[in-house]
């Protein structure tokens, strides 16, 4: 991988390391998510879900202001998750500490200024609860043989969401 910042891969599964200028590391990770669509349209691509999640591993007291090389670093992992087009990725920005709104403006931002962006569909929606607003998407590669079943299984998915 050809990325501004050195990534290590985790041989056993689907984590990646990398330090920023600043000596922030982070972890990229990719955690399989199919039991989200079994027993419905989707069970036939479940083996190929996995939610992303990037987390900070290093205790800071305050982060840098936007670095690049962060944007440009993740991209190439998500690229490189992707060489197996059959791949499908979930994320779902965390309420926890009440951000959950800033971290899907951040997520939108990525995908807009991804270099190929032309190659995938994404799937975004937001649930509204009484306790937050959870903001998710589905992102995959256009040459995916399941991508009717993917909007498919993801529209019925979220539609079910927000009667529950």
């Amino acid at each position: 991988m050809q990325c501004p910042y050195k990534v290590t891969k985790q041989p056993k599964d689907s984590t990646y390391y990398f330090t920023t200028i600043s000596g922030i590391i982070y972890r990229a990770i990719f955690i399989k998510y199919g039991e989200l669509f079994k027993g419905t349209v989707g069970e036939i691509f479940a083996d190929n879900v996995y939610m992303f999640n990037i987390e900070n591993v290093t205790p800071v007291i305050k982060l840098p202001s936007r670095d690049p090389g962060i944007f440009l670093t993740v991209e190439c992992i998500i690229e490189h998750f992707f060489t197996n087009p059959d791949n499908i990725l979930i994320y779902v920005c965390d309420v926890a500490d009440k951000r959950e709104l800033a971290r899907s403006r951040m997520f939108n931002w990525w995908y807009l200024r991804a270099k190929n962006k032309s190659n995938y569909i994404k799937v975004a929606d937001t649930i509204i609860t009484d306790d937050a607003d959870m903001y998710s998407a589905v992102i995959f590669k256009k040459d995916n043989a399941f991508n009717a079943e993917i909007i498919k299984a993801c529209n019925d998915l979220n539609a079910q969401l927000k009667k529950d």
